[in-house]
């Protein structure tokens, strides 16, 4: 008798086989998702900090009043001011929320302010 096919234990074998491949290749795409977002979050940070510092050199913010721990709204850049002056597209998304196409700009700002070293930082203060 010809017995052609496989038997149970090398069907068992392709399954366990398929299964932990498939958990190897779950598992790395995960990561790299996770660090395309952070990376993602990373540069929205820093392309608002800059624009924040633009705008405060554009508009010739006095900001030497300005210290790490300052509440002055003198010390402060909305969104919506960066969207206003041209400096940011209002249609960046915020990768820190939901809201795709749309930056909630009330909720988001850029604190401006002089450091130790009376050098200018912006540090995005909005989203995480």
């Amino acid at each position: 008798m010809n017995n052609k096919g496989f038997t149970l234990i090398e069907i068992i074998i392709v399954i366990a086989l398929l299964g932990t491949l498939s958990v190897v290749i779950g598992v790395n795409m995960t990561k790299s998702l996770d660090s395309q977002n952070e990376k993602t979050k990373k540069e929205y940070r820093q392309r608002l900090e800059n624009a924040a510092c633009i705008y405060v050199d554009h508009k010739n913010i006095d900001i030497s009043s300005c210290t790490i721990s300052s509440t002055s709204n003198n010390c402060k850049v909305s969104i919506s001011s960066l969207i206003s002056e041209g400096l940011i597209d209002k249609t960046i998304s915020n990768p820190y929320s939901e809201t795709k196409g749309k930056v909630e700009s009330d909720t988001n700002i850029i604190r401006v302010y002089m450091d130790s070293n009376k050098v200018k930082n912006c540090e995005y203060m909005g989203g995480d």
